[in-house]
């Protein structure tokens, strides 16, 4: 089977895709001004979030390294992706934590969002890691420098979309930066990312090289197995129809 037609790799081309673009709506676009905009202006204060996010990424990308290697990978990635769909929700109740305390207040809606961010970090280090083994493992060791290239270019498309993406949504829904267009962009990019989360579950280790080619072997030796047997069958029940027909020659 080709590398490209393999489930996990064309799989990873389109988590790649769609996963990158939805994160750029909102992380690359919008993160850290609807952050500057919410602390009044307080660097100090999104540089804590973004660094929240950023932590909870490193810590739990070391995990989830020790659970790829010590733990199925389409495990690790159905994993990521329940925290990838609690990062969704997470979001929205943050970006809507005034309308639903009923007052505007700051410490409130700021410690909400870096709960969310600290979800999206923790998604962003299971996904990574999961998806980049699972990917490796999926294609022969000397075919992989073109599925590899694709994905980077993928990649690349992905940065570019989400950014166009916020964009389009600024025209359409108001092109100011205050709290409420920045908390409708967040909303719809977090939303964005919904679909690639839910996409994590269906990556499956049994599509991994190794396990492909044991399990076609296995299925080989099987046919092979019940062919003989088949034969076997037919020879004995040849042998016995040849002996009752020396039986009855004798008794005749």
């Amino acid at each position: 089977m080709p590398s490209d037609l393999n489930p996990n790799v064309w799989k990873s081309y389109l988590y790649t895709l769609t996963g990158g673009a939805a994160r750029g709506v909102w992380s690359f676009s919008v993160l850290s001004g609807y952050l500057y905009v919410l602390s009044n202006n307080s660097n100090w204060s999104v540089g804590l979030a973004e660094g929240i996010q950023g932590g909870a990424q490193a810590l739990v990308a070391i995990f989830g390294g020790v659970l790829a290697d010590s733990w199925r990978r389409d495990r690790v990635l159905a994993l990521a992706g329940i925290v990838g769909l609690l990062a969704v929700g997470t979001t929205f109740l943050a970006v809507n934590m005034s309308y639903i305390a009923g007052e505007d207040t700051f410490n409130l809606d700021y410690i909400s969002i870096c709960v969310a961010l600290a979800f999206w970090g923790s998604y962003q280090g299971l996904w990574n890691t999961g998806l980049e083994t699972i990917f490796a493992d999926s294609i022969p060791k000397q075919q992989r420098t073109k599925p590899t290239t694709i994905k980077y270019i993928l990649n690349l498309i992905s940065t570019v979309t989400g950014p166009v993406i916020a964009i389009f949504l600024f025209l359409g829904f108001g092109d100011k930066w205050n709290i409420t267009e920045l908390r409708t962009v967040m909303m719809v990019g977090a939303g964005l990312c919904a679909p690639p989360a839910l996409l994590l579950f269906t990556f499956s280790d049994d599509d991994m090289v190794e396990r492909s080619r044991r399990r076609r072997t296995v299925s080989r030796y099987r046919r092979l197995s019940a062919g003989e047997n088949h034969r076997d069958g037919l020879d004995a029940n040849h042998h016995q129809q040849q002996q009752q027909q020396h039986q009855q020659q004798q008794q005749q």
